[in-house]
């Protein structure tokens, strides 16, 4: 058993010994011990000290876990570990040319994914001020935030973000929920808007005769005089869908690639 586990040990240096293009004297040398105990430690006659495992291991970069068998669990899968494998059977020049290819493929797969970030996701301002689905939500001058979402057809002409606040607008737009505005004065009928009253920010529906209603028939809104200063900012889009929020994965490359639209929307409340 002990004579299978040498052999086994030996030929694990070989292998790294040939891959990196060292001779046995010269390793040997390296080593400072003779060429013929470095024979007798390839050929598993004998098993070398601790010690001079550590400083082959070193200098021929032999995993101790491929030594000594004992692997890592890992979520490699097989392809994976035959690339691995396929790498540390090449030469230096082998391994140094691999990654150059390697950064060359990165450099391309990063400048797609800048193409395929920018064409897919655009900014918005999501207003610190909330629309109230209610009376009214007090208009504050708190600085907003800059939200990234996917371009669909439903949103490509939003100017804005906004939340909104109470159940007055059920069953269509709830408590919590963020909605796309664009900026208009120009509305009809059975548009929803987001205005300013006296009582401070709303959305409301807009009914045949202009006025401004509920869609929670449980939570009728009031009706609106000249006096109130109704003011009509835009038209509301539709919902903020989760799917057109960014994954992990693409929040981190938004961060990066719009870097300079993220500083220059903070400068703007600096």
């Amino acid at each position: 058993m002990e004579n299978r586990r040498n052999t086994r040990y030996g030929q694990v240096f070989k292998k790294y010994r040939k891959e990196a293009e060292i001779s046995q004297a010269e390793l040997a040398d390296k080593m400072g011990v003779s060429r013929n105990t470095l024979i007798n430690w390839e050929a598993g006659i004998n098993f070398p000290d601790l010690d001079n495992v550590s400083t082959l291991c070193t200098i021929l970069d032999i995993p101790l876990s491929e030594l000594f068998g004992i692997y890592e669990k890992t979520d490699l899968k097989e392809g994976e570990r035959e690339v691995l494998r396929t790498y540390r059977s090449l030469s230096s020049s082998g391994k140094a040319m691999a990654k150059e290819s390697l950064e060359g493929i990165l450099k391309v797969e990063a400048e797609g994914n800048e193409t395929r970030i920018r064409e897919s996701y655009f900014p918005l301002e999501k207003y610190s001020s909330k629309a109230a689905a209610g009376t009214g939500y007090e208009e504050n001058t708190l600085p907003g935030e800059l939200r990234f979402v996917k371009r669909t057809h439903a949103n490509s002409r939003a100017d804005a973000i906004v939340e909104v606040s109470g159940r007055s607008m059920e069953p269509f737009y709830r408590d919590g929920d963020l909605v796309y505005i664009r900026y208009t004065k120009s509305y009809a009928p059975g548009d929803i808007v987001i205005c300013y009253t006296a009582d401070g920010a709303v959305i409301k529906a807009v009914n045949k005769r202009n006025e401004l209603y509920s869609l929670n028939e449980e939570l009728p809104y009031g009706m609106k005089y000249e006096d109130d200063h109704v003011e009509v900012q835009g038209i509301v889009l539709g919902k903020v869908l989760p799917e057109d929020l960014p994954g992990d994965g693409d929040r981190a490359m938004i961060d990066e690639i719009f870097a300079e639209e993220i500083r220059a929307f903070d400068q703007k409340y600096d």
